[in-house]
């Protein structure tokens, strides 16, 4: 595990600065693209309406394996030279930015900022985390098709798994929690 925290710094940075690329996209969709934006925002509201619609746990039991399954994705097939992360970070930066735009249009910064903090304080490290273990995992598997390291992929794969499950699985959990239960008494106090 010690090998592991010694290289997650420098992929966690990676992995702030794509996911930040992609929060600037989105910003500068709703900016410059207000038609296309508003048709991927009403496809995001449908999307949301339709799966958010059942009792509290339901949602968070949806909220949590969405979640935690999309992130163990990018994680896993960050093997395959790292594309899966990197979309990952940039297609949920680019709809964190549109939205953030949107909603802020409509409601103003605290409300949305109220709606994103209480949950997003720990889903996103969680998610960012996933990420940068998907970009280790595929600079590491590119490494050792090169022949530049002897540490055999399994080695990376099996720790970020230990740290998926032992960390980033209740951090999924609690974030969706959350979400459902904090969030909306959040708002609830700023509106």
């Amino acid at each position: 595990m010690k090998w592991l925290i010694v290289q997650l710094p420098r992929y966690l940075a990676w992995s702030g600065g794509i996911f930040v690329a992609g929060v600037v996209l989105g910003v500068g969709a709703y900016l410059f693209l207000p038609g296309t934006s508003r048709l991927v925002i009403s496809e995001l509201a449908a999307f949301a309406h339709g799966a958010l619609d059942g009792s509290a746990l339901e949602i968070v039991l949806f909220l949590f394996m969405n979640n935690a399954v999309k992130a163990l994705g990018a994680m896993i097939f960050g093997v395959l030279f790292a594309i899966a992360p990197v979309a990952f970070l940039l297609v949920n930066g680019f709809v964190v930015g549109l939205v953030f735009s949107y909603a802020t249009a409509l409601a103003g910064p605290s409300l949305v900022l109220a709606s994103l903090l209480p949950h997003g304080v720990i889903e996103l490290p969680a998610m960012l985390v996933a990420a940068a273990l998907g970009l280790l995992l595929g600079v590491h598997f590119v490494r050792r098709i090169r022949r530049e390291t002897e540490v055999p992929i399994t080695k990376p794969l099996i720790l970020s798994a230990r740290l998926f499950i032992v960390y980033l699985i209740p951090l999924f959990l609690v974030a969706a929690v959350l979400e459902v239960y904090v969030t909306p008494a959040f708002v609830a106090l700023l509106s």
